[in-house]
């Protein structure tokens, strides 16, 4: 019916994601299977201060496991009145889940939203590897996949291509990872940047004083480009996007 009355929006590839997905979630074995493994490649890691709860008994429709209570990454108050850095937490987020999107072997976690994380005080690790001095602690692990290594190297070099303003690199891993064609890669540039294509690709870059400045993704934005890419939000560009990736 979606398909007969909007063309244009393809949801075939989430029908086909759902038959492959649903099963695995609902099988709490399989959940139970991908905490232990998460745990056993962070055990290798002492320096990321992540923690899953351990998995005490699992049945397709019967997961146990340890209760590891925190607090929300967001709770600011628990966060300063206990001494931990705001930066750091976001720092070694992103440390962990680059470890599972290019770590040689890592389970990827697919649903890392804020009710599946909390934070802890533990000054304990600070005199570990790392010297940290929280947990975080992940939860809900029933949706995971796991990267091809070439695709995560292509992965890897578009995000590079980006950060050194090489278009024709980030043209040719997009076209690697997402299988993004000449015509579609302007948007899918500059919806994964957040940046004004002409700016990507050095054609309206200029300094403060105007002068050429070349392509770069760590350019400051100017008040011309956030209007820009602002009346390109309010536009369509998101809808556009969700066009290209299907």
């Amino acid at each position: 019916m979606l398909k007969r009355f909007f063309p244009e929006y393809d949801l075939e590839w989430l029908s086909s994601e759902m038959d492959v997905s649903l099963p695995k979630e609902l099988d709490f074995t399989e959940e139970a299977e991908n905490a232990r493994r998460t745990q056993q490649h962070f055990a290798r890691l002492p320096e990321h201060p992540l923690v899953v709860p351990d998995v005490l008994w699992a049945k397709q429709r019967i997961l146990v496991m340890a209760r590891e209570s925190g607090h929300r990454l967001d709770d600011l108050e628990y966060l300063d009145a206990n001494g931990i850095d705001r930066d750091e937490v976001s720092a070694c987020l992103a440390r962990v889940f680059n470890e599972m999107i290019f770590g040689a072997g890592a389970p990827l976690h697919c649903d890392p939203h804020g009710g599946n994380l909390a934070i802890r005080k533990n000054d304990a690790r600070g005199r570990r590897v790392g010297g940290h001095n929280f947990d975080i602690i992940l939860y809900d692990h029933g949706l995971y996949r796991e990267i091809p290594r070439d695709l995560q190297r292509s992965y890897a070099k578009m995000w590079l291509a980006v950060i050194d303003g090489d278009m024709d690199r980030m043209r040719r891993y997009a076209k690697e990872v997402a299988h993004i064609t000449d015509e579609q890669f302007p948007i899918f540039a500059s919806a994964i940047t957040g940046r004004d294509f002409g700016i990507l690709s050095g054609k309206n870059a200029s300094d403060q004083d105007g002068k050429d400045a070349g392509a770069s993704i760590l350019q400051t934005r100017t008040a011309d480009e956030k209007k820009e890419m602002g009346d390109a939000l309010s536009e369509g560009l998101l809808a556009d996007l969700a066009l290209v990736v299907d």
